[in-house]
């Protein structure tokens, strides 16, 4: 329990306040294994009915038309609604009403929004009861249908874990809006001071505050008439029916954006008594704007003014608009953002706002807005005066001797040009400043003085371009990489990738395979959480075959009992997840090695294990000091994996956080288990965890992807022959063997061999013995591809192991992220 809850039950003690604070928070960040990864929040089962009446709904207020109808979903049915999000079971309840389709899960929480027939990308939003700032677990008691007056509801029932409170909530339409009544009871003695509010997840994308904006990365609480998401062209909005909505945030990983927890007002519940009433609507359009247009406090403020957009806007065009914030130097000068709203090409595009003073200008991703503009006057103008101002930039990259390549380029400013922004979600293979793609193309991009860096991942040259682009105009970048690092039959995988199957990653399969190609990785194991993927139609739509090959993986991310996430692959795509859901490591190997194919190796992989709150080390206690005794200590620990994430791409910026992963890797190996080390990107986003950055190595004998032999792979994995590196190539040789091999003891010829690429830093390389460096060696050839070929005698006895580890210090200042440095390792040549 976190300190304000701490400080709660100090309080209610002293004022003799009869009220109970057992149970544990939940933590409900947009990457959190209790609530983003997947649709059902909570893993207890219905207990029995408890001995009060239920709450009724309260009487519908004069937004609503019609009744909406309620039917709970037979087993294999489809809701009317497409897309990955769709997480809609057997014996969930369908809401429907003027051609808007909610789904609530047999466990209470909304789980699918949208228009009837379009995209849903909601994740879920789960009433909650809050006692301090943390959202009390709740377990369900009963959901029924129920009639609201001329409506139909359905109620949610829920039990308040180890507190007298029970939580009532009523979905219902009123209108295209989805209403959430929410009310507290109590069933024993004493007064409890709750907020009632929600945690709301939708996807990983930022949330956006009316008079905000998008909200920063970083642990906050801020304030709106509504809050909303958008991306892919659906976007939500969702605001408290009585008056403004506060919305709490925790400090995020980087890449990730937390979840909302909304709620305005602490209560007091005594017994026999109703809490207030809490009522939020939640409406879904093509826009923010348009959906907070629906909400009924935006109606109910004054009757909406619908002003006109230009005519004839070019596709992709949207507005912005804010509040009127004064001029400066003659110009309209905007002052709190309100929302965007889609443009369209036809009469009937229009803003609706409150009445009020209102800008607002068009913007595109990748193009400079136009002027803020009075709206009653962005009708009236020359549109082509009002239009987001750009250039074209026009790319391709061929290799020497090869021809047309896929590859990446950053896009940075030169000041005062600032860096060009595609937008935070891929669009079309572009995000923030950076463009991934496969062949030749173009897109727009504001006016200004840029530079740009071209690269392909480690074993490529890298080019840095400087550009000016006019409006109007376009410029060109063609630029030639070469093939620099030897790595003939070493195959460049990354073992751990999401994309919009996982409920956190707002990636496109067709964007993430652009991305894994642009940068090198050659196999790509799709892992998303809970979640059976196969890239194999994307890579073979984009007609990148050549590029790149694919193995059907899933990342099991436990539930109700948390163990953490781990990797298993190949998986059948036609087959169910690797049960997940209230199992333990044992139950959960076993599942995963008897999956189908069940006549196929699998490789069991164990994902970040010192990730706080979701690593398998952290959660079961791991000590390396007591690696060999551990499932002894902790009998529901299992140590039959076959591979340990040691370097994952969070801590690319955090090598200290990757070493400390190494010492519980060298800990296992010193106790006799054989477990490869891999280096994964975890990339859920196409920048800040950029593909391929960590990447394995893995030594099939085979460079071509289209020949790739998954069983050679697997084995090639399950036996070490793997290199995991952020930069530098590494070759260890002991006697003539190379890693994931044997050797007898007795003296021994050791060979390190280090390459990379001319923009790759390497300043020191260690060959260490059973967890201790044997040598050091400094580098200091850094402008040749070569950087080091050395041999050293050394008398090793059985039960050694030996490795190599590099380093760089310069920073790789091409990624997202500052002060990347580049690393390397090896996994082990073993003395037997």
């Amino acid at each position: 329990m976190n300190g304000f809850a701490s400080a709660f039950t100090l309080l209610a003690r002293a004022t003799a306040l009869a009220m109970a604070l057992a149970g544990c928070p939940s933590r409900t960040s947009a990457n959190d294994a209790d609530s983003s990864h997947d649709a059902r929040l909570d893993a207890a089962a219905p207990s029995a009915a408890l001995p009060m009446a239920m709450p009724t709904p309260a009487p519908a207020g004069s937004a609503e038309r019609g009744r909406g109808t309620v039917k709970r979903l037979d087993a294999g049915a489809l809701v009317p609604l497409k897309g990955p999000r769709v997480s809609a079971r057997g014996d969930d309840w369908v809401l429907e009403n003027e051609g808007r389709v909610a789904v609530v899960s047999a466990r209470g929480a909304l789980v699918d929004f949208g228009v009837r027939g379009g995209s849903d990308e909601l994740v879920t939003i789960e009433p909650a009861a809050f006692i301090g700032l943390d959202a009390q677990r709740t377990e369900l008691v009963a959901i029924d249908p129920v009639d609201a007056g001329a409506r139909r509801a359905l109620a949610v029932r829920k039990r308040v874990v180890g507190s007298p409170l029970v939580l009532t909530t009523f979905y219902s339409f009123a209108g295209p809006v989805l209403e959430m009544e929410s009310v507290l009871t109590t069933t024993g003695q004493g007064v409890a001071a709750v907020t009632l509010g929600e945690t709301i997840a939708w996807g990983n994308v930022p949330t956006w505050v009316e008079g905000l904006g998008f909200v920063p990365q970083r642990a906050a609480t801020h304030s709106g008439e509504f809050i909303g998401r958008e991306g892919f062209g659906v976007a939500y909005a969702l605001g408290s029916n009585h008056g403004r909505t506060i919305a709490r945030f925790g400090t995020p990983d980087p890449g990730f954006h937390e979840a909302a927890r909304t709620g305005e007002d602490t209560v007091s519940v005594a017994p026999g008594t109703e809490s207030p009433r809490r009522v939020v609507s939640l409406a879904v359009a093509p826009s923010i704007g348009d959906a907070a247009s629906l909400l009924p406090r935006a109606r109910s403020r004054g009757e909406l003014e619908r002003w006109p957009m230009p005519l004839a806007l070019p596709a992709g065009v949207h507005a912005e608009v804010a509040r009127c914030g004064g001029s400066v130097r003659g110009a309209a000068s905007a002052g709190a953002p309100y929302a965007s709203f889609a443009a369209t090409r036809d009469e009937a595009s229009s803003l609706a706002l409150p009445r009020g003073c209102w800008l607002a200008r068009l913007g595109a991703r990748g193009q400079a807005p136009g002027p803020w503009t009075p709206v009653r006057e962005h009708a009236t103008r020359d549109a082509a005066t009002l239009r987001p101002r750009a250039g074209l930039l026009r790319y391709s990259a061929t290799e020497k001797g090869r021809g047309a390549i896929p590859a990446r380029i950053v896009v940075r400013g030169v000041a005062p040009t600032v860096d060009p922004d595609w937008g935070e979600d891929g669009a079309d293979g572009a995000a923030l400043d950076t463009i991934y793609f496969e062949r030749a193309g173009e897109r727009a991009i504001p006016p200004g003085r840029y530079r740009a860096t071209v690269t392909r991942g480690f074993e490529y040259t890298a080019r840095e371009i400087a550009f000016e682009v006019r409006v109007g105009e376009a410029a060109t970048i063609a630029t030639e990489l070469e093939r620099v690092v030897d790595t003939r039959g070493w195959m460049a995988a990354d073992l751990h990738v999401h994309a919009v199957p996982s409920a956190d990653a707002p990636a496109r399969l067709e964007d993430r395979v652009r991305s894994l190609v642009a940068s090198g990785i050659e196999v790509a194991v799709a892992t998303d959480h809970n979640a059976i993927t196969d890239y194999a139609p994307t890579i073979r739509e984009l007609a990148l075959s050549p590029f790149i090959a694919s193995i059907v993986g899933d990342e099991i991310t436990t539930r109700g009992f948390l163990f953490g996430h781990f990797n298993a692959f190949p998986l059948d795509v036609h087959d169910a997840p690797v049960a997940y859901d209230g199992v333990t490591p044992k139950i959960l190997f076993a599942a995963a090695r008897a999956a189908v194919p069940s006549d196929r190796d699998k490789v069991l992989q164990v994902n970040h294990p010192r990730m706080e709150g979701i690593g398998y080390f952290d959660l079961l206690r791991f000590d390396p000091e007591a690696a060999a005794s551990w499932t002894t200590m902790t009998p529901l620990a299992d140590l039959s994996f076959d591979a340990l994430e040691v370097f994952n791409g969070d801590d690319i910026a955090r090598i200290a956080n990757v070493e400390r992963v190494m010492r519980d890797w060298y800990a296992l190996l010193n106790a006799g288990f054989r477990v490869t080390a891999t280096g994964n990107s975890d990339s859920h986003k196409l920048t800040y965890q950029e593909a391929g950055v960590p990447r394995n190595l893995v030594f099939v004998g085979e460079d071509a992807p289209e020949k790739l032999d998954e069983r050679v792979f697997v084995d090639a994995v399950r036996k070490g022959h793997v290199v995991v590196s952020s930069g530098p190539f590494l070759r260890l040789e002991v006697n003539g063997k190379s890693v994931g091999d044997d050797v007898p003891e007795g003296e021994a010829d050791i060979h390190v061999h280090v390459e990379a690429p001319p923009w790759v830093d390497v300043d020191r390389v260690d060959i260490v013995r059973r967890g201790e460096v044997e040598r050091s060696f400094d580098v200091r050839a850094a402008d040749k591809t070569v950087r080091l070929d050395e041999h050293l005698r050394v008398a090793l006895r059985k039960g050694d192991w030996v490795v190599a580890v590099a380093r760089g210090r310069k920073p790789m200042t091409f990624l997202h992220r500052a002060d990347v440095t580049p690393f390397a390792f090896t996994n082990p040549v073993w003395v037997k």
